[in-house]
């Protein structure tokens, strides 16, 4: 753990070494790699938004999705090194207790792969002592090349019922909605691009190729979690640059996806409390 000051900001930099996490179910999942970067920030949240906002901005950031009531903000943004449109997830939480914010910060690719050039960027546009100025490396999106989220923007958000007709069902029990919603954005963010949320709604949706993945969490005296597996094709419409090529998904390929869901989702909501040791707030 190291302790840097930006120009008065504290920062706490937490890195997990870890190659995988211990299932709050029977059985372990076999996790990859997970969180990439934890910061702890001397500010509000509502003060940290702002700066989160300010600081996509400043790396030419195309922001794809943001919702403040769950304290998430996605972006974009094009690689000429890689050649390819990197993604960031990027998840602020209230700490009432000290009147800080938590980040999390994921990077992808639409296939999942993480660079960490775009964690630095971010987090040097974000430290107050940085140029007003985008990263020489990076470039806005240009004119006629479309990239993936493009076919996103459109996409329609689905309701409960179309994410219940094929979705598969867990219960977890002595955990408020908000204890349940939080871990869901915390998994949810490292499998892949959020591409919709809605709090109130209950429903996250995320992209990593070639899955669609549609999760909704239900209130009630137990909190019910149903989660549905569809490939891009059969669920975000097409560019006119594309061919209508449809993707189907065999039934076991869905349920050993969304099976390991629940398990890491398990993890994420039961480790503080089965686990104490693995609490990452003192």
């Amino acid at each position: 753990m190291t302790f840097r000051q930006f120009n008065g900001i504290g920062y706490i930099f937490i890195f997990f070494v870890s190659s995988a996490f211990i299932s709050g179910c029977a059985t372990v999942p076999k996790a990859e790699y997970r969180i990439e970067r934890e910061m702890i920030l001397q500010n509000s949240f509502d003060s940290t938004w702002e700066s989160v906002l300010e600081a996509v901005k400043k790396i030419n950031g195309n922001v794809i999705n943001v919702e403040k009531e769950s304290g998430l903000i996605v972006y974009s943004v094009f690689s000429d090194a890689a050649k390819s449109w990197i993604y960031a997830n990027v998840y602020l939480k209230r700490q009432i207790a000290r009147d800080t914010t938590k980040i999390i910060f994921i990077p992808k690719t639409l296939r999942g792969y993480c660079m960490n050039d775009a964690e630095r960027d971010f987090f040097h546009a974000l430290s107050s002592d940085s140029a007003a100025k985008p990263s020489v490396h990076r470039s806005p999106k240009k004119a006629g090349k479309l990239p993936p989220e493009d076919r996103f923007y459109d996409f329609e958000m689905p309701d409960a019922t179309k994410i219940k007709e094929k979705g598969e069902k867990r219960e977890f029990v002595r955990k408020s909605f908000d204890e349940v919603w939080d871990s869901l954005i915390v998994v949810a963010m490292q499998k892949g691009i959020i591409i919709k949320i809605s709090k109130e709604k209950g429903v996250v949706v995320i992209a990593s190729h070639p899955f669609i993945m549609s999760m909704l969490a239900e209130r009630g005296n137990a909190i019910d979690v149903y989660a549905r597996l569809d490939s891009i094709d059969e669920m975000a419409s097409d560019t006119s640059e594309q061919k209508n090529v449809k993707l189907k998904l065999a039934p076991s390929i869905a349920e050993g996806h969304i099976k390991l869901f629940f398990e890491q989702l398990a993890t994420e909501i039961y480790a503080a409390e089965k686990w104490k040791y693995l609490q990452k707030e003192p």
